[in-house]
């Protein structure tokens, strides 16, 4: 099994007509018959998909994949208590390799209903192995590997998703929400 989800235990519609909701995922750790580490399956998020996670135990190895132009990989270890923010449109994939881990998300889904957040495009060919007790990556001629945190200063995000998200007004989730969408408009992350 790859992780254990546990998907929309909390979900806002708000009042222009989107959603937010909280995923919590729990990865073991080691790794697949591949020697592939512990990961999740990766997806590209939709354009407009806003999405924050946050490592609530262990430890895990984020992979980010920005939309355009696709030459670029964020590959960088987040701990208990790290939040990495996804920009707009990207893909992202979570390994777990080292400890049991726990990461709770939360995402902006538009008009779509929750059930209906992923962007069905072709997964970039990327790989991984454990040696060592490091994650090796393998990917595609002319692809760059950053290990910069996706972690930027912003306002609006908080200290404990979770809680932020069962008591946030609808000016908060606005906030984030714009906050990220301008960061993604202006380029971020760079490159």
């Amino acid at each position: 099994m790859l992780y254990t989800a546990y998907r929309n235990v909390q979900i806002q519609e708000i009042s222009d007509g989107g959603f937010w909701h909280a995923d919590e995922v729990h990865y073991e750790s080691g790794s697949l018959e591949t020697s592939e580490p512990v990961r999740s399956i990766g997806h590209w998020n939709k354009p407009d998909q806003v999405e924050i996670f946050q490592v609530t135990s262990g430890r895990v190895m984020m992979i980010v994949v920005p939309r355009s132009p696709v030459d670029v990989i964020y590959a960088a270890n987040y701990a208990a208590g790290d939040s990495c923010v996804i920009p707009l449109g990207a893909f992202h994939l979570t390994y777990s390799p080292w400890t049991a881990s726990t990461v709770f998300n939360i995402s902006f889904e538009g008009a779509a209903p929750p059930d209906q957040k992923y962007d069905r495009h072709p997964a970039p060919e990327i790989s991984a192995v454990l040696e060592s007790n490091r994650i090796r990556l393998e990917t595609p001629a002319g692809m760059s590997v950053k290990t910069d945190q996706l972690s930027p200063v912003l306002s609006s995000v908080p200290s404990d998703l979770a809680k932020f998200l069962c008591a946030a007004r609808p000016s908060d989730l606005a906030e984030l929400r714009a906050e990220v969408a301008a960061l993604t408009a202006a380029g971020w992350p760079a490159r």
